[in-house]
């Protein structure tokens, strides 16, 4: 008897049908490899795929009852003795009957890899590895979803009419100019900001500094008067506080631009605060404001040692990068358009 994490419940919830075989694995990529509960239960569901798609051909098992074979009994050997055409023949079916996407066909061959190297090169118990020459499905490349300039400006517009828009202008701001990580905006403090430059602490706890342009510049001090002002602020050295006084939380970042994408007509869409990064990243570099290697400082992506071997961006670089993205607007066009809509 183990344990599996149901992806739609995350509370744990016993199963039965998991033979020991696979009971070992997943305790070595729990307790070794140091794997997330949903992870380990992801590695279990599509192995049980595997194991059943094994049964059902090799006992001539009707395809209607796939989803009810049971795994428990599967013996050793006609897992040991699968092959690499098994294999194959297994994906393709994935494809077909399963209906899989390339990316479930890659994360499943993956877990079968990780099985059979688990029990050729750890415990020994398999002497050959069929899936060890089988080459990953190629997966078509995803172009990064991104907000239009026009789709930038009716999601500012609709962060300066909140009732608490100085701050919300603030953070739609920063993540459209700079592609801000969340962990990374939630976590700035007042005493990160020093004149025209901003302290960022990213993955790693690794820091850099972004140059506020004008734009940038003009919502960071609009808010810093309206948050002076607050007479219930608990949390003194965060810059974004909740209404309450304490440091916003992530979460409440991503309601606060689910709701603002609502009211600009892009909700449904696909948009997130992740794709805000994105579309920094490209409205930046589409527009010529930055080089590959520029962008990589701005977005805190470049490893640091990397960066020191292969390339030295100039601070000058990174200031005009800044100065001259697109996302760098003058706050009173907002203003004019949004006074504008509700004159009408």
């Amino acid at each position: 008897m183990s344990t599996y994490i149901n992806p739609r419940k995350p509370s744990k919830t016993l199963y039965s049908d998991c033979p020991e075989i696979l009971t070992k694995f997943l305790n070595y990529i729990k307790a070794i490899r140091n794997l997330s509960d949903r992870t380990v239960n992801g590695y279990y569901l599509d192995l049980r795929t595997f194991f059943r798609f094994l049964k059902m051909t090799s006992f001539g098992i009707d395809f209607d009852e796939f989803n009810t074979i049971t795994i428990s009994d599967i013996s050793v050997d006609l897992i040991k003795n699968a092959s690499a055409e098994d294999i194959y023949e297994y994906l393709s079916f994935c494809a077909g009957a399963l209906e899989n996407a390339p990316a479930a066909r890659c994360r499943k061959l993956s877990a079968i890899k990780s099985f059979y190297k688990y029990y050729t090169t750890k415990s020994n118990l398999f002497e050959n590895n069929p899936a060890l020459d089988i080459e990953t499905p190629k997966k078509p490349k995803k172009q990064p979803k991104f907000l239009s300039y026009d789709e930038c400006l009716d999601l500012l517009k609709a962060s300066a009419s909140t009732t608490s828009k100085e701050r919300d202008i603030c953070m739609v701001a920063l993540f459209l100019n700079y592609g801000m990580r969340l962990s990374e905006l939630v976590n700035i403090n007042i005493y990160d900001i020093h004149d025209d430059k901003i302290r960022i602490i990213g993955k790693g706890n690794k820091e850099r500094f972004a140059y506020l342009n004008e734009f940038c510049r003009k919502t960071v001090d609009d808010y810093l008067k309206v948050r002076k002002e607050m007479n219930n602020i608990k949390d003194k050295n965060a810059l974004f506080l909740s209404k309450r006084g304490t440091r916003i939380t992530g979460r409440r970042v991503e309601q606060i631009i689910e709701s603002l994408l609502k009211t600009a007509g892009l909700d449904g869409l696909g948009y997130s605060v992740h794709k805000l990064r994105h579309t920094a990243a490209t409205q930046m570099y589409r527009s010529g404001a930055a080089d590959m290697m520029t962008l990589r400082e701005i977005l805190g992506h470049a490893n640091i040692a990397t960066t020191e071997i292969y390339t030295h961006i100039a601070e000058s670089q990174v200031v005009s990068a800044i100065e001259n993205t697109p996302m760098n607007i003058e706050l009173e066009a907002i203003e004019k358009v949004n006074n504008s809509d509700n004159n009408h």
